[in-house]
């Protein structure tokens, strides 16, 4: 076997869907090992992408859109650019209606996706049932139609679970496929147990086909209705829809009734969502099978990891084998009020819970991340 010869390389890295902490992960990671990166973005995410690099001493070249220049006009404008100067470029979302944008837009130097909805990339199929709205059908549709050609035009993939590499294998993938957490370990210490409170943290948008907030509404009230009211809940998100708008309804009337639930109705900016995140004990996933069971990543999963939080995950979601040990799992919510209800009374358990989750956490530093990156980034 030859031995790898290392290169730095001029990397491009585009976000135009939001997924901003990932792009701070690439981009920090890469930096780490002496790759130029400069990353283009909308100005939308440009705003919580920046904080993340404070106090930083590698921070990338930053391309953001024009006031009132539009993802594809964007696109356009810097594909001249990244095909004249870069050696590689990373899309890091390819999703929504943006899926199209990166059909017409066709890059010329080698181009790595990271696949996050590993579902849309892989083993789906044009349909018309199955869904909660036309909007949906089309979106289902209209994805599958260009990401099935996109996806013949990638020299690689980056999975976030080893599920949806085995996914990817499945359905006869061959190139390149690189296993990476989508949040690196930000180095929270644990939090101690005490005896006022239990700090629960849900995160992930507010959508009806992705999560059941309703359910998890429920099993609260039934605990504060028992007296736990040392259980408090913090719903990191923000409503998008209409199933999210009666969610906020429900959360104002347990609110009213003095319930210890705290939760936002608009976007939430990236500071204030860390120190939401910071102060978390547990964090919970109310998600939904159909959404997420082809190997998916969870925001929980990307929380617990950057946070050292441990992780309440239904039994049938699988997540990266390294934090198995600090994750709990629930059959169905009457099971996960007796979870908390074990938690809350018995502090030994949290504090030892709470040591696993960083020390597995700690897997995911920066060196560790950019070391493995850069080997797959050596080989495409």
């Amino acid at each position: 076997m030859k031995p790898l010869i290392v290169k730095e390389k001029k990397i491009a890295i585009i976000e135009i869907y939001s997924h901003h902490l990932y792009v701070h992960t690439l981009a920090s990671s890469l930096i780490s090992k002496g790759h130029k990166v400069t990353v283009y973005v909308t100005q939308t995410i440009f705003k919580d992408l920046e904080p993340l690099f404070i106090g930083s001493k590698d921070i990338p070249e930053f391309v953001i859109s024009k006031d009132n220049e539009n993802d594809l006009s964007f696109l356009r404008r810097i594909k001249l650019d990244i095909d004249a100067s870069k050696d590689l470029l990373i899309i890091n979302s390819i999703q929504g209606y943006r899926v199209g944008f990166f059909y017409i837009v066709k890059f010329s130097i080698p181009t790595i996706a990271a696949a996050g909805r590993i579902s849309e990339f892989f083993g789906s199929s044009y349909r018309l049932r199955g869904f909660f709205s036309v909007r949906e059908i089309i979106h289902h549709n209209y994805t599958k139609l260009f990401l099935s050609r996109i996806i013949k035009r990638l020299d690689g993939i980056i999975v976030h679970t080893e599920q949806a590499r085995q996914n990817a294998l499945e359905n006869g993938y061959t190139k390149p496929i690189h296993l990476m957490p989508f949040s690196l370990y930000l180095g929270r210490e644990v939090i101690k147990p005490n005896k006022s409170t239990l700090e629960v943290l849900v995160t992930g948008q507010i959508v009806e086909r992705a999560r059941d907030y309703f359910a998890l509404l429920n099993a609260f009230e039934s605990l504060w209705l028992r007296g736990y009211s040392k259980i408090r809940l913090t719903v990191l998100s923000y409503p998008i829809t209409d199933y999210g708008y009666s969610i906020i309804e429900e959360m104002q009337r347990l609110e009213s009734k003095g319930y210890p639930i705290k939760f936002f109705t608009k976007w939430i900016p990236e500071l204030e969502f860390i120190e939401n995140t910071s102060k978390a004990q547990f964090i919970i996933a109310p998600i939904l099978k159909d959404y997420y069971n082809q190997g998916e990543l969870t925001s929980v999963h990307v929380e617990s990891v950057r946070m050292g939080i441990p992780a309440i995950y239904p039994d049938w979601y699988k997540p990266d084998p390294n934090i198995i040990s600090s994750s709990i799992y629930f059959k169905n919510y009457n099971e996960l009020e007796n979870i908390l209800i074990r938690l809350v009374e018995n502090p030994k358990q949290i504090e030892s819970i709470s040591y696993l989750a960083v020390q597995n956490a700690k897997h995911y530093s920066l060196a560790n991340v950019s070391e493995e990156l850069d080997k797959f980034i050596q080989e495409v």
